[in-house]
């Protein structure tokens, strides 16, 4: 076992009232392991850009529900996306009906004060509809949502519908429609851009543009700089492609979008879930494990530190989460 001296520097960034801020922080990461799972060069080709090549390979577990089962992912040079090599002809195995995006969201009444919003929205990998419920609480009144995964189609008291089907069979047009940690688990980009395009209306009609929303994670980033295969996101093989910047801009480009807004958002936590990966620890067990358990007690000293190691990330970019903006050009 080694440590891993990260130093990240903000410099040279789009706020130019930045000052120039250095963090240097010393994480333990395995590095036997994240060697044992690079697998040098193999022979692909790009799901998203075409290109094929000897691209640089890794082997991923499945941590999250700790099957651990393995599989293998690849980096393509071109549009800097990380992809799984071969799709598991069984992939509902790992989507159980304990999956968190599964669980019975909470009905509540529209809050006090809470305005009338009559925009049609899309929740795209709706699961059962939690974001959707909460948006109900806000006064939004029309409000949709898609997920294959589901046992059957959804509708709540609140006016709230979730199908049982993928986006490409979904009707009508939108405002806004959104991907919350969605696109990732999609294997065909292309195809899922030329529905946006479909669905999305093309003019407002309520003060703004309509707008694809899409919030995932993104690579390269620094959490995968210090911990390899054991990035937490990676989330094999439930994540298909994880996209780049240049692979959204390479989409939006093509398909007549363009990318108003970019926010990343690392609050630390990416980095301890990690490595508690390293030790075998799913994804359910990590908060507890970590609070409690002895093992940790160096990295629980380090809260604060890593807390801002994420902020340094998200404000230079290398922040392993974001969400994208996107309206029509």
């Amino acid at each position: 076992m080694a440590d891993n001296m990260l130093k990240l520097s903000i410099s040279n960034t789009e706020d130019a009232d930045m000052r120039e801020v250095t963090a240097s922080l010393r994480l333990e990461t395995n590095r036997e392991l994240i060697e044992k799972a690079d697998l040098g060069k193999t022979r692909q080709k790009c799901r998203l850009c075409g290109a094929e090549g000897n691209f640089q390979t890794w082997r991923g577990i499945e941590n999250y529900l700790g099957i651990r089962d393995e599989f293998d992912y690849f980096i393509c040079p071109e549009c800097e996306t990380m992809q799984i090599t071969e799709i598991p002809e069984n992939i509902k195995k790992y989507y159980p009906s304990n999956y968190y995006s599964f669980y019975p969201p909470a009905i509540e009444p529209v809050r006090f004060g809470a305005v009338r919003d009559n925009r049609t929205i899309l929740d795209v990998g709706a699961g059962s509809g939690a974001w959707l419920c909460y948006l109900a609480t806000l006064g939004c009144v029309n409000l949709f949502g898609c997920d294959p995964y589901i046992h059957n189609d959804l509708t709540y008291s609140n006016g709230v519908t979730v199908k049982k089907c993928t986006i490409h069979e979904m009707e009508g047009t939108y405002d806004v429609i959104h991907m919350g940690d969605t696109f990732e688990h999609l294997a065909d980009p292309h195809e899922v851009f030329k529905t946006l395009d479909r669905l999305l209306k093309k003019e407002g009609e309520y003060g703004e543009a309509p707008k694809i929303e899409i919030s995932m994670p993104v690579f390269p980033n620094s959490v995968f700089d210090i911990y390899g295969p054991y990035w937490f996101q990676m989330d094999p093989p439930r994540h298909i492609i994880i996209h780049s910047k240049k692979s959204i801009q390479m989409l939006a480009d093509r398909y007549g979008f363009r990318i108003e807004n970019i926010s990343y958002d690392n609050t630390g936590s990416p980095y301890i879930i990690s490595r508690l990966y390293q030790f075998e620890v799913p994804f359910g067990q990590w908060n507890q494990r970590y609070q409690f358990d002895s093992l940790f007690a160096g990295l629980r000293k380090q809260d604060a530190h890593i807390s801002a190691l994420g902020q340094i990330a998200s404000l230079t970019g290398q922040s392993d989460h974001a969400v994208f903006t996107l309206v029509r050009k």
